[in-house]
């Protein structure tokens, strides 16, 4: 899936929102499945993981655009920040022009994305796999996402790193045990998180490139600043209700937790 997505970008010489979107979503599926295959060969595993990484991070600069334009849509159709929102959009397409040529350019030298090899390398290391130690490696995932959420993580550091942890976690759990997203409370804190961290990327672009001042090269922007922070603090609250059963131990989780 990476390297026809790869490779439909190389030969359009475009980055389109749902390209990028679909190749960031399969990183971190095939990243997911090369857990559960990490007993197998560690160093195998980590390449693959390396090369996985510099192409996620890659499409994730030109997604956090992408992200922040989406956040900023509903707030033209506000009479307060209408026109402020949408010249700060605008202005982002320049910023995601920039981001798209070097995304272009990281797989002209790099065709299909540079998996193709370390991706083989570990299908080969993993033929004699035992199921055991796949599901062991689930397990080990599913513990640190427990661990992680038992912190009642705050910062944004902490809650990027909690969904990192538990979108592994979901993905892996799809492959081996399928069952519907929206019954999967973790899918949930997860999906959760992900609206928190979308605006919190907003945010950041939005002072990026127009700084943190009142007065933004003519832009009003601190309304937007404003009703950016406001959305936060209430995607933050039901982030909290949320998390709140994987803030207890293991042991007094609801089964279908655990």
């Amino acid at each position: 899936m990476i390297a026809k997505i790869c490779h439909h970008m190389e030969n359009s010489g475009r980055c389109s929102r749902a390209d990028v979107h679909d190749l960031r979503r399969a990183c971190r599926a095939a990243e997911a499945a090369a857990w559960l295959l990490s007993p197998a060969s560690n160093a195998t595993f980590e390449q693959f993981r390396a090369c996985l990484k510099r192409l996620r991070r890659r499409a994730g600069e030109v997604r956090d655009v992408d992200v922040a334009r989406l956040v900023l849509r509903p707030l033209e159709r506000t009479s307060a920040t209408s026109a402020t929102a949408a010249r700060v959009r605008n202005s982002l397409k320049k910023v995601r022009r920039r981001r798209s040529d070097r995304l272009l350019r990281f797989l002209d030298e790099h065709s299909r994305g540079g998996i193709d090899r370390p991706a083989a390398e570990l299908l080969a290391a993993c033929k004699g796999l035992a199921d055991r130690e796949v599901l062991v490696s689930l397990r080990s995932l599913e513990s640190r996402v427990r661990r992680l959420a038992a912190a009642r993580p705050r910062s944004i550091e902490a809650l990027h790193t909690l969904r990192i942890a538990g979108k592994r976690a979901v993905l892996a759990g799809e492959i081996l045990r399928p069952m519907p997203r929206e019954s999967n409370p973790l899918a949930a804190l997860v999906d959760q998180i992900g609206r928190l961290l979308d605006i919190q990327v907003a945010l950041a672009l939005v002072r990026d490139e127009f700084g943190d001042a009142p007065s933004m090269n003519g832009l009003n922007a601190s309304r937007i600043l404003t009703a950016l922070k406001g959305i936060a603090r209430a995607e933050k609250s039901k982030l909290i209700s949320l998390g709140s059963p994987f803030a207890r131990s293991p042991r007094s989780l609801p089964r279908s937790l655990q």
